[in-house]
């Protein structure tokens, strides 16, 4: 047996391995949260949330080094992928959107809660339009009120996924 555990006794051993699934915490939040989006609501709108930009925004403001760019580039392609948009739109602006949380985080810190909010309110209507514009790019036509109701309830849904997400990391994220 090699690598970096041998010299360590089997408790501190065992530790390191969950210290190293702990790690994939917001990975898999990230996921379970873009699935959740796909659920069927039956509305006369479109209420649904962008569940997924919303995980990597909090992640990228609450635990930066747990949500990298390239990691926001995964769950990127993987939201392309599991919504039916062109490849590229959600895989480009996620890790752009985790770099500019993580410059705001290293230049400001510590925020007040109300700041965080705005924050996001501000990179979702930024987020939405640039997706709207990607989109048609790519030839596609998508009309921008669609988009505009999603920012809408995904800023509204900020703070309740906090607080999911406040629970989850204290129970099972990184320490």
């Amino acid at each position: 047996m090699s690598g970096p555990l041998v010299g360590l006794e089997h408790d501190d051993r065992l530790a390191a391995r969950i210290a190293r699934w702990r790690r994939l915490v917001p990975l898999l939040t990230c996921v379970v949260a873009l699935f959740v989006m796909t659920m069927p609501l039956i509305t006369s709108a479109p209420l649904m949330p962008h569940l997924a930009l919303l995980t990597v925004l909090i992640w990228g403001l609450f635990q930066p080094a747990l949500m990298p760019a390239h990691l926001a580039l995964l769950l990127g392609v993987l939201t392309d992928a599991v919504l039916g948009l062109p490849l590229g739109v959600n895989a480009l602006l996620m890790p752009i959107t985790t770099i500019a949380v993580g410059a705001l985080e290293r230049r400001y810190g510590h925020r007040p809660y109300a700041l965080d909010w705005a924050l996001v309110a501000l990179l979702v209507f930024a987020y939405e339009v640039l997706t709207w514009q990607l989109i048609g790019f790519t030839g596609g036509e998508l009309p921008f009120t669609p988009l505009l109701w999603q920012a809408v309830t995904t800023v509204l849904a900020y703070p309740f996924v906090v607080a999911i997400i406040a629970g989850i990391q204290r129970r099972w994220g990184d320490r």
